[in-house]
């Protein structure tokens, strides 16, 4: 009997705007918004960003591109 490893999907996604080190990240599948911001270092300081209005809260997908505004 094999024994199965299991490996979540990834996925590419990118970010832009007011983070601390924007570009394409390699996520794991189940990953949102907040977790790439996460991963992106956080935002600038003095930055507010509405989780609502952005759907920071959302599941991504693989080729997504969240933009969050004006550096």
């Amino acid at each position: 009997m094999q024994k199965r490893i299991y490996s979540p999907e990834e996925i590419h996604v990118k970010i832009t705007g007011p983070v601390k080190n924007p570009g394409i990240y390699t996520m794991e599948s189940g990953a949102t918004g907040k977790d790439l911001i996460e991963r992106a270092g956080g935002l600038l300081p003095h930055v507010y960003v509405s989780l609502e209005e952005n759907s920071l809260e959302q599941l991504l997908v693989d080729g997504q591109a969240i933009d969050l505004g004006k550096r």
